[in-house]
């Protein structure tokens, strides 16, 4: 019986039965096979979430926010909304009423505001302003209308320039729906040159803050990672512990507040001061809301709070600018507070309110102005509605 060869000539031996030619294959074909299982997936991946339609209806200019052409209509789909019809009046407001005189006894609020306040992902129907505008409309027996103003990227300072044409619709009330991320951009203020630096840079993409947006944004085209991040951020937890990681663009929740945190706030104070002016001068109501951020709305559960966050800061803040100026400020947290599923409440991926989120808003925006902190002759909680 033949003897086995010694270890170090069996190791030998099985080297030698890798060709060279194999170093270079079988690499390739394990990146083939990646390639083509990352191709399925993209493909299927952008059969079911489906994107589609234009943008053709937004005025582009010299500052971000300009508005939208008058009497256009446009149809889009981002991944995780449906099919949203956008349809613009004569003054290029997403609302279905005239933007001319307005009709006798009928109630006219403006709108001002940037994506949240349009209504971005949201049929017409659903949106906040059309949900509200409708309550008070049957609450107080009298027409109530939203010229809905707000448009993708009118933050804070494009506001602030629009508001002449908001007082010129002869309204009722001048309302203001704002968000973490609109005062975060507020150093786009008042110059185009300063609008051209912002729009540049919200062109070139979020900043890298985590590994997760790190990989989005590498692959920023990729349906593939767009959908991993919606069932990855499906999970409140992990999300919350993801978007904990960014720096300054959460400073809104860091208490104490850090130095460009306070020079955002104190430009948003000159700025709604000038506002207020104005609205008192011309004897209109100037109303403000902020609208939460997703992972706000979860910290709201003391559960989920770790030391040096407080998700309530920005409210006290904001609050305290609108009391300064005579400003009526309407908190939705509490309404936010009490949901059940935070998550129900925004697109995990996007960021925006889904149609829920948008109905928790109408709520509290109605009993502000039926319960007296608004209010407009004959109209109260206590008018039957039909």
């Amino acid at each position: 019986m033949a003897s086995a060869p010694p270890p170090e000539v069996a190791a030998q031996s099985r080297k030698r039965k890798l060709a060279r030619r194999d170093w270079v294959i079988l690499p390739m074909l394990s990146l083939l096979t990646v390639g083509a299982i990352l191709a399925a997936s993209e493909v299927t991946t952008r059969m079911i979430w489906v994107e589609g339609g234009e943008d053709s209806c937004r005025v582009r200019g010299l500052f971000p926010g300009q508005g939208n052409k008058p009497n256009c209509i446009a149809r889009m789909k981002v991944a995780e909304g449906p099919w949203v019809e956008y349809r613009y009046n004569e003054c290029g407001y997403r609302t279905a009423a005239s933007c001319g005189p307005k009709p006798q006894g009928t109630v006219r609020v403006a709108l001002m505001g940037a994506s949240l306040s349009e209504g971005h992902m949201i049929p017409y129907e659903e949106a906040f302003a059309t949900r509200t505008a409708n309550d008070l409309s049957r609450i107080c027996l009298r027409p109530v209308e939203f010229q809905n103003m707000g448009t993708l990227s009118c933050w804070p300072a494009c506001v602030g320039r629009r508001l002449d044409e908001a007082l010129a619709l002869r309204p009722d009330a001048v309302m203001v729906a704002i968000a973490p991320y609109d005062v975060s951009q507020i150093a786009e203020a008042r110059t185009p040159a300063a609008s051209s630096n912002q729009q540049a840079s919200v062109a070139t993409g979020r900043a890298a803050v985590n590994p997760i947006d790190w990989l989005a944004d590498a692959f920023s085209g990729s349906r593939t990672v767009l959908v991993a991040k919606h069932f990855l951020y499906e999970d409140e937890q992990t999300y919350l512990r993801l978007y904990l990681l960014q720096g300054d663009r959460i400073g809104f929740l860091r208490q104490p507040f850090s130095a460009t945190w306070e020079r955002r706030f104190e430009e948003l104070d000159l700025l709604l001061g000038e506002m207020a002016e104005k609205n008192h001068a011309a004897g209109v109501p100037l109303a403000l809301t902020a609208v939460p951020e997703h992972a706000q709305t979860i910290l709201l559960n003391p559960h989920n709070r770790p030391p040096g966050i407080d998700p309530y800061a920005f409210n006290r803040k904001i609050a305290e600018i609108a009391a300064k100026h005579d400003i009526v400020f309407i908190d939705l947290l509490n309404d936010f507070a009490k949901a059940a599923h935070p998550n129900s409440l925004f697109y995990p991926e996007n960021g925006h309110l889904t149609p829920e989120g948008h109905l928790t808003v109408s709520r509290v925006i109605t009993r502000a102005f039926v319960g007296g902190e608004i209010g407009f002759s004959g109209c109260t909680l206590s008018r039957p509605s039909s």
